[in-house]
């Protein structure tokens, strides 16, 4: 049990890993303003409106490499369950993904898109898990 518990917390930390550094990555394509404060909201709602769509794109692409990794390793450390505990890793990936967007406003395709990864990636990556350690 606590192996299991261990290997979600673990997929968690991975996909966080994961979506940071893509991110990252994004950001040397798609540098923000040096003025902007991440932590003044009203700025960030303004960032929002104006964010080219390449950015957009690219932080579903993390979240998406994010969930497949974080469902690959929960897979890989889990005893039991491997299928259900990466999908478990993809619901709290999701829950988060969704406090994001409650706290900054983002377009409504993105918000719409955002959600349909989480679940369905950490699904393929605990799927591929399961292939690397039968």
């Amino acid at each position: 049990m606590l192996k299991n518990l261990l290997s979600v917390v673990a997929g968690i930390m991975v996909a966080f890993l994961l979506i940071m550094i893509v991110e990252l990555l994004s950001h040397q394509i798609y540098s923000l303003p040096n003025n902007i404060d991440a932590n003044d909201k009203e700025a960030m709602k303004v960032l929002m409106t104006e964010i080219p769509t390449g950015a957009l794109l690219m932080i579903i692409l993390a979240y998406a490499i994010g969930s497949f990794g974080g469902g690959i390793i929960t897979s890989l450390i889990a005893s039991e369950k491997r299928i259900q505990l990466g999908i478990t890793t993809g619901v709290v990936l999701m829950i988060l993904g969704i406090t994001n967007l409650i706290s900054i406003p983002h377009p409504l395709w993105f918000n719409i898109a955002s959600v349909l990864v989480y679940i369905p990636l950490a699904y393929l990556g605990a799927a591929a898990g399961l292939k690397l350690k039968p």
